[in-house]
């Protein structure tokens, strides 16, 4: 396995990052995580807690349906589960 090399500039007084420098192969591996349905993400494993800001997305997403915004039903269908190449199986 290859490794992704980062630098970092950290301001320390402040825990932030102020500027990141990184290869293609790092920004390759984070925009692959764009093309994951974010249900997927959020189940995760039996009796893992999912992140807090996945599942409050996939419930915004649930009440946008419940309220009657979203015109179509196959919306909610998309943004929880987009159609993406078969590269991932589930």
């Amino acid at each position: 396995m290859a490794a992704i090399k980062i630098k970092l500039a950290v301001d320390r007084s402040r825990n932030r990052v102020v500027f990141a420098d990184a290869g293609s192969d790092f920004v390759d591996v984070l925009l692959s995580f764009l093309t994951l349905p974010l249900s997927a993400l959020q189940s995760g494993a039996p009796g893992v807690p999912s992140p807090g800001c996945l599942s409050n997305l996939c419930g915004s997403v649930d009440r946008l349906r419940d309220s009657g915004l979203l015109k179509v039903e196959a919306c909610h269908g998309m943004l929880l589960t987009p159609a993406h190449n078969d590269e991932f199986q589930y």
